[in-house]
């Protein structure tokens, strides 16, 4: 019989602002149904953002928030609203809709993450608290291997306790999945599972604080080649370090506000700056 659903907790504030706006392109799963307020922790199984990024817009499983291995986060969807990443079987335990927030740190399964990425998960650890989130980890440390984790049945998931507890939970503590994600190591461990005395306060590199200029049609100098040379090397565009901002250059920042789902305006402001330094 299906766990009777506590009732869902809509967060206060939905926009996280140490993080760079990047919409997929599509709309989220509606508003939450059920579920006391919790995140989900994810590794995306790959070395890039980049990559993530095209796996989100090509299958549809666009978490809400991505932590890259920098520590940049970029927020996919407003939290007050349902995302994708989690299995969820017809008439069974209600996953994604059950007021959980998903977050996929870029990396693999069982590798430990760089202090600028741990940081970066920190950060957004202590906003999501502000939010509504217990910094707890109801089912304890996520399990750390297949032989362990893996498969629908085991006791590192229990739909009662995904029901009526609210906290932190890695993707192999969730009802009806498959994945043994996180899979965290004994140093990101020891970092996350309890609050620290104090929350890292650097800002990751390219986004928020960093005063980089807003670039567009008719700009010149110094930014605008190294806007360039980004849009080459990071980009793959087939564009010269002019040092000139002009149609060709209109041409691919369009082209990597389109891929990126962002505001396709040609306009090089603080999302834009983010997504090229990957």
């Amino acid at each position: 019989m299906q766990q009777e659903h506590s009732k869902s907790v809509v967060l206060g504030v939905t926009r996280y602002t140490k993080a760079v706006w990047a919409p997929p392109g599509y709309d989220s799963l509606g508003a939450f149904t059920s579920g006391p307020l919790k995140a989900v922790w994810h590794r995306t199984q790959g070395a890039t953002y980049v990559g993530a990024w095209a796996t989100y817009r090509k299958k549809r499983v666009c978490p809400h928030f991505t932590i890259d291995t920098d520590g940049t986060t970029y927020q996919h969807f407003d939290t007050s609203v349902a995302s994708y990443s989690l299995a969820n079987e017809p008439e069974g335990v209600q996953t994604n809709r059950d007021s959980a927030i998903q977050v996929e740190v870029v990396g693999f399964s069982g590798e430990t993450m760089p202090d600028k990425q741990r940081n970066g998960v920190l950060r957004l650890m202590a906003w999501l608290e502000g939010q509504g989130v217990p910094w707890r980890w109801p089912m304890g440390q996520p399990p750390k291997n297949s032989t362990t984790g893996y498969g629908k049945d085991t006791p590192y998931r229990d739909a009662r306790v995904w029901d009526t507890v609210g906290g932190h939970y890695g993707h192999s503590n969730v009802p009806e999945n498959e994945h043994w994600d996180p899979a965290w190591t004994g140093g990101d461990w020891n970092a996350l599972r309890a609050k620290p005395t104090a929350t890292p306060q650097s800002t990751p590199s390219g986004v928020c604080e960093v005063q980089l200029p807003v670039l567009r049609s008719g700009s010149h100098g110094g930014a605008v080649r190294s806007l360039q040379s980004l849009l080459k090397t990071k980009a793959g565009q087939d564009i010269d370090a002019t040092g000139t901002f002009g149609t060709v250059t209109d041409r691919c920042v369009r082209n990597v506000q389109r891929y990126f789902g962002l505001e396709e305006d040609g306009i090089v402001g603080s999302s834009t700056w983010g997504v090229l330094f990957l």
